[in-house]
């Protein structure tokens, strides 16, 4: 079951923390009959707590349905906020968990791509496995790798998925790209097209749709910018 976090009484009592207590249900506004209708169970009376950390943190909720006989209780109340205050150290130690085992696995993922990259002479080579990897591990549509002509001070592509115009070149202070060329900070737009830093001639020339942004500066071992990479529609 899935509901929004803000709506109906477990909404309620996720946004303000409170347990409640509803003797009839279908008389309460807050009560959603969607999940009755759904499983073809009917819900009389219901009692609901948030599950909170030690930290006052609410993480979810708990609900006990159909009381067998009479009315839940305060005493039935304070019970089940006991409970689920015992329920809420096993959930984090489990969300850590889970957290720390796909850490690892991402950790491992980049290790491989390193041990894949050493052993590879070929510069164009290495640079294009690399920007495919990123792009994998990012779950993302395309990449490219923009390197700063000092010359000419414009970006070009050294590395671009995906693009069938050839090499792009452009100003190193201009677009997304160029703005993080020259502040040298991380940029990460979820709609492209609403920030005004974006330039949509690249779309227009591929017929591609730019959905959002995630753009770094490359930095070397001097601290010095000498391009960004950028990544382009995660996917999901």
């Amino acid at each position: 079951i899935r509901i929004i976090n803000d709506s109906g009484i477990a909404g309620h009592v996720f946004t303000t923390g409170k347990g409640m207590i509803i003797h009839d249900v279908y008389k309460h506004k807050w009560f959603n009959r969607s999940v009755d209708e759904q499983t073809g169970f009917v819900t009389r009376n219901m009692m609901c707590v948030p599950i909170k950390t030690v930290k006052n943190e609410v993480i979810g909720v708990a609900q006990v349905l159909n009381k067998k006989k009479g009315r839940f209780t305060k005493d039935d109340l304070a019970l089940l906020e006991a409970m689920t205050t015992q329920a809420s150290i096993a959930l984090q130690s489990t969300q850590f968990v889970e957290k720390m085992k796909k850490t690892r696995e991402k950790e491992m993922e980049f290790l491989d791509v390193v041990s894949d990259v050493t052993s590879e002479i070929d510069l164009g080579a290495m640079l294009a496995k690399v920007m495919t990897e990123a792009t994998r591990m990012l779950q993302a549509d395309r990449s490219t790798l923009f390197l700063n002509d000092e010359k000419t001070n414009e970006l070009f592509s050294r590395v671009a998925m995906g693009d069938s115009i050839g090499e792009i070149r452009l100003p190193n202070h201009l677009g997304i790209a160029g703005a993080v060329f020259t502040s040298g900070h991380t940029i990460n737009i979820p709609y492209a097209y609403a920030d005004l830093r974006f330039n949509p001639a690249f779309d227009k020339q591929t017929g591609y749709f730019t959905r959002s942004i995630l753009c770094v500066p490359i930095i070397n071992k001097d601290g010095k910018t000498i391009g960004v990479t950028q990544t382009l529609n995660r996917r999901g």
